[in-house]
C-alpha cells in the first residue's frame, strides 16, 4: 500500500465522525478520493477497527462491503 496506515486511519475516522451512516463502500470511495488512491487498496479492517473505536455498531453497513 502506498500510504501511511496512520494517515489512512485518521482519514477514515474523520469521515465516520462526519457521517456515521456511511457504509464501507462509501467510506472506501471517499477515503480513496481524499488520499488519491484506489478504493480497492483500502482494507475493510481499518474501517471496522475505527467503527469499533468510535462505538458505531452498524451490521448493515458491513453487509454492503
Amino acid at each position: 500500500m502506498g500510504t501511511d496506515p496512520e494517515r489512512l486511519r485518521q482519514t477514515v475516522e474523520s469521515l465516520l465522525k462526519e457521517n456515521k451512516a456511511l457504509n464501507e463502500r462509501d467510506v472506501k470511495a471517499a477515503a480513496g478520493k481524499a488520499l488519491r488512491m484506489k478504493p480497492a487498496e483500502i482494507g475493510a479492517g481499518v474501517i471496522r477497527e475505527v467503527r469499533r473505536k468510535l462505538g458505531i455498531d452498524r451490521p448493515a453497513a458491513l453487509a454492503w462491503a
